[in-house]
């Protein structure tokens, strides 16, 4: 069990100034591993092309900590707000499918939609609007978002 102390004056000690430290070492280190990740090249099967490691090293140790920092928090907050604003962009696909099954019902008979081809083009569409206005594909790939299967 480590027990950290703070002196009289509410100072860390130099024990908890290292363990601060190592802290802020960890954090940077897991931001590096999923940044790089993020950057390195994949390969056809998904797994990551280690042949661009000393690449991958040499930009970031080019561009130094605060930009990979910066761009980590970016990465973190834009999670945030898509998982924030994921129900409106729900509602509202929601709302195109709910159309989609009227279309079909209705206009099935007709040869004009005989093969669903409007609820088709529309649901296919999706996803590239959402991604339009910023939503991130993990966001909205989900089986809801991509076969309007109701919940």
């Amino acid at each position: 069990m480590v027990v950290t102390s703070v002196s009289q004056d509410k100072k860390p000690t130099s024990e908890a100034r290292r363990l601060i430290s190592l802290g802020k070492q960890n954090t940077q280190i897991q931001i590096m591993s999923d940044l790089k990740r993020i950057f390195t090249p994949s390969n056809t099967d998904g797994s990551l092309d280690h042949r661009f490691n000393e690449d991958i090293e040499w930009v970031f140790n080019r561009v130094g900590n605060e930009v990979l920092e910066g761009l980590e928090k970016f990465r973190q907050e834009t999670e945030t707000v898509n998982i924030n604003y994921a129900k409106y962009a729900y509602s509202l696909a929601k709302a195109f499918f709910e159309r989609n099954s009227e279309i079909d019902l209705w206009e099935s008979s007709t040869p004009s939609n005989q093969y669903k081809w409007r609820s088709k083009k529309i649901s296919k569409s999706l996803q590239p609007m959402f991604q339009e206005i910023g939503f991130k594909k993990s966001v909205i790939s989900n089986d809801y978002w991509s076969g309007g299967v109701d919940s």
